[in-house]
């Protein structure tokens, strides 16, 4: 694999989750992944136009969301106060952590295993506006992070996340 500029890293990353959020700056290198076998290595084919389904990548009503997994407690505590400030891994780390459709079932498994009495909040990552950054975290992957209290309106549903027989978080059908 070549190395590519820092731009163009997180151009590749961002191709996984929407090719609308490249933005001007960015937007150059979404010429480059209509080419089979682009040096990033992270596309097998070409990217979809923008902001359609990409394998892997949910969409709901025509949004790509992004997800939080809470406990069912906070986020009740949430709709009763129409946001929701963050768990206590939120407040030490001074934003609200989000993962793409890609990345919430390994953070179920690498922050949540065995954890009872979860849901998984889906929310329009565009209704967040310019407090929803996209960071570097786990092995380089960029993630969303929120820097503001969520707003219940920017979400698209809630679904529980039971564990299933082997002890793992099942997600919904139409997350798969």
């Amino acid at each position: 694999m070549s190395a590519l500029p820092a731009k163009a890293d997180i151009a590749c990353a961002l191709m996984r989750t929407c090719p609308s959020k490249l933005g001007p700056d960015l937007s150059w290198h979404l010429a480059e992944h209509r080419t089979v076998g682009h040096p990033c290595g992270l596309h097998s084919e070409p990217p979809a136009p923008a902001c359609t389904p990409v394998p892997n990548h949910d969409v709901i009503g025509g949004v790509n969301p992004i997800y939080k997994i809470c406990t069912a407690a906070e986020w009740r505590e949430a709709e009763r106060e129409g946001r929701y400030r963050g768990s206590a891994a939120d407040h030490k780390d001074g934003f609200i952590h989000f993962s793409t459709a890609e990345q919430a079932a390994e953070t179920a498994a690498k922050w949540f295993a065995g954890q009872r009495d979860l849901v998984l909040v889906a929310v329009d990552s565009d209704a967040l506006g310019d407090k929803l950054k996209w960071e570097p975290s786990r092995g380089g992957a960029l993630f969303p992070h929120l820097y503001a209290p969520l707003d219940v309106k920017a979400v698209l549903r809630v679904d529980a996340l039971p564990l299933d027989e082997t002890g793992r978080h099942a997600f919904p059908r139409f997350y798969c």
